[in-house]
């Protein structure tokens, strides 16, 4: 007779009455769903997908930010005699006016823009104050094209200076000059 208690590996049980073992771990149990382990991989691959979402993101919004322009207004030897400087923005201008911009174009007046105004700056200068040659200014702006209209008042009395408008395109990564020395000059 067998020595094996009933029920063992090598003594199995009858077919009418089920095991009580539980299953061996190379055979999963069929009474409950098999779900694969959501696991450490898985997981970085979400936040690989959602890193990937940010970066693209960023790389289409950040052209549209404000950045600082550098702006540099050209007085020259008239600088002495300016007691105000006034430097307004216009922009950014939509391309067809930007490119647009031939003889007619620039003889626009800023009201023509006027639904772009962007920015605005004073420079007041003294009796005992000069204005340097070069007047620096650093706007936040959008990369784009701008009509910038520059308006001098001198010591002459006379009023201010016509006021001279320039289209430009100003990128951060790069200085833009407006000269007005002939303005002054003309004065």
């Amino acid at each position: 007779m067998d020595a094996s208690p009933p029920d063992s590996p090598t003594n199995p049980p009858p077919a009418d009455r089920p095991s009580t073992d539980p299953p061996p771990p190379d055979r999963p149990s069929t009474d409950a769903p098999v779900e694969p382990p959501a696991g450490p991989r898985r997981r970085s691959g979400i936040l690989l997908l959602f890193g990937a979402i940010l970066l693209v993101g960023g790389f289409l919004v950040a052209p549209q930010l404000p950045k600082d322009q550098t702006v540099h207004v050209v007085l020259g030897n008239g600088a002495a005699r300016v007691k105000e400087l006034q430097i307004r923005y216009f922009g950014p201008l939509p391309t067809d006016v930007a490119h647009g911009a031939g003889a007619a174009g620039r003889s626009a007046a800023p009201s023509a823009t006027a639904g772009y105004f962007a920015r605005e700056a004073t420079f007041r200068y003294g009796q005992d104050v000069h204005a340097p040659r070069i007047v620096d200014h650093a706007p936040r702006l959008v990369d784009g094209d701008y009509l910038v209209e520059v308006s001098l008042v001198t010591d002459h009395g006379n009023g201010p200076v016509q006021p001279v408008q320039r289209y430009v395109h100003l990128s951060g990564e790069r200085t833009t000059s407006i000269d007005v020395v002939t303005a002054l000059e003309a004065r």
